[in-house]
């Protein structure tokens, strides 16, 4: 089992509602941040356990994650035509994308996030890591994102949120946060 936390310690709950997280997605198997000493005298180390067979792209289901959080097809219409008006159209024919000086003249009109946290709100939407966000990786980004989006922790929508939520601060993309 794993160790129970100190009073101090503040621990991550997984999707499922347990002491586990499911940190460190491209870390090795095992213990994610283990580097951690005890703190004050009697605390026990934050000891943060991940299951390495968890894959987001294959363990999530969009669909339902679009239900839970009320996103229509009307919701995705309006911000399909939105995205259209910025982005930067495939060559060859591909699939139009936003680059990062698209998302940010997006967010000069629409103003969906601060100007210093446009970098970090890309990142998070680019979950290929192609340097430019596909309308439906834009389409997630925006449904986790919304406020009025339900955060409930054992659900699709707060699953969703809180790998959004731990990406944005994990800067390295190192699977921990520094």
């Amino acid at each position: 089992g794993a160790a129970e936390p100190g009073p101090a310690a503040a621990q991550a709950p997984s999707a499922a509602g347990g002491a586990s997280s499911r940190v460190g997605m491209e870390s090795p198997a095992g213990v994610a941040g283990g580097a951690g000493g005890a703190g004050a005298a009697g605390e026990r180390p934050l000891i943060v356990l991940f299951d390495p067979q968890f894959n987001p792209q294959f363990d999530f289901d969009v669909e339902s994650f679009y239900k839970e959080a009320a996103i229509t097809e009307e919701n995705a219409r309006v911000l399909r035509g939105r995205f259209d008006k910025f982005c930067t159209q495939g060559e060859q024919g591909g699939e139009p994308y936003l680059s990062p000086e698209d998302f940010g003249r997006f967010n000069a009109h629409y103003k969906i996030c601060t100007t210093e946290d446009e970098e970090h709100y890309f990142r998070v939407m680019d979950s290929c890591r192609a340097g430019r966000l596909c309308f439906p990786d834009f389409l997630a980004g925006c449904s986790a994102a919304n406020p009025t989006t339900p955060h409930i922790l054992n659900s699709f929508t707060g699953r969703m949120r809180a790998r959004y939520i731990f990406d944005f601060y994990n800067t390295s993309r190192s699977g921990t946060l520094d």
